[in-house]
């Protein structure tokens, strides 16, 4: 019987288009899903999202299921990026500054909680 490998589907998944950056922030180097998105983010971000209560799996440590592969596939970063920043405009708003935690922060709880 053939085992599958769903750590290895997920690295591929990893390096696919936008996945290879950070969700939240923009960073190169995604290292965690959130399972509340189906989305790749950096540390810094998952971090945050953590704080904000949301499910964040490491990459590199958990071990994935169908079911994760399932919504990352079926989310990811680009399609992510239509539903939480479909209405961002960036002449009236203005996307953080990666090294300054706070506004990284504030980017989060106003995509996720104010919508």
């Amino acid at each position: 019987m053939k085992t599958i490998d769903y750590n290895k589907q997920m690295e591929q998944l990893k390096k696919e288009g936008s996945n290879k950056q950070c969700f939240d922030c923009g960073e190169k180097g995604t290292t965690y899903i959130v399972q509340d998105f189906g989305t790749f983010v950096c540390s810094r971000c998952a971090g945050i999202l953590r704080e904000l209560n949301y499910k964040v799996k490491g990459t590199g440590v958990c071990i994935f299921k169908q079911k994760d592969i399932d919504l990352v596939k079926a989310n990811g970063n680009d399609k992510a990026y239509q539903k939480w920043m479909g209405r961002f405009k960036p002449e009236k708003h203005k996307l953080p500054d990666p090294k300054k935690y706070d506004d990284v922060k504030q980017h989060i709880i106003d995509k996720y909680k104010r919508k």
